[in-house]
């Protein structure tokens, strides 16, 4: 699977002005939970990333109930939050015949900036990951150790859609 690298604005803090672009390995990637909605979440594909780890505000989304999951401690350098953890059906798509489907335990926190965090646990670990800049792509191959799931089959639900 080969995803074109996006070009995202690299900002001064400080002033809060764009500097310049930089590429970055963003992929769609799609969640569904246990009401079978399928939300669709822009994530930076980070290797340094212990987990793949999701907005908090997608809880309600996917149908998970409040309170509900189990919660955990995480760091990074946003700081440090409070996780809660949910087994979910995950799924990319690099053309509409080219996606895979797997399940997964991801983390939900909140983050400190737009985008979901396809980290290595539930993630990476179950791919063969090749970022390359110059070309401006990113490849993913599945390992044969993912535990594979049947393809997302609800109908796509923006995020931010109760």
């Amino acid at each position: 699977m080969i995803f074109a690298l996006r070009e995202l604005p690299l900002v001064n803090s400080a002033a809060g002005v764009p500097l310049r672009s930089r590429p970055r390995p963003i992929v769609t990637l799609y969640v569904a939970g246990p009401n079978g909605r399928l939300v669709g979440l822009d994530a930076l594909v980070d290797s340094g990333c212990d987990d793949v780890v999701l907005p908090h505000t997608a809880l309600r989304s996917l149908g998970f109930a409040p309170g509900s999951g189990v919660a955990g401690s995480t760091s990074g350098v946003g700081g440090r939050t409070t996780t809660i953890y949910h087994p979910v059906r995950l799924e990319i798509r690099a053309a509409p015949n080219d996606r895979v489907a797997w399940n997964a335990t991801v983390g939900f926190a909140q983050l400190p900036h737009q985008l979901a965090l396809f980290g290595v646990a539930g993630g990476l670990e179950f791919f063969h990951a090749t970022l390359n800049v110059i070309d401006r792509q990113l490849g993913l191959v599945p390992h044969p150790i993912i535990p594979l799931a049947s393809p997302c089959v609800s109908p796509h639900v923006p995020f931010g859609v109760p």
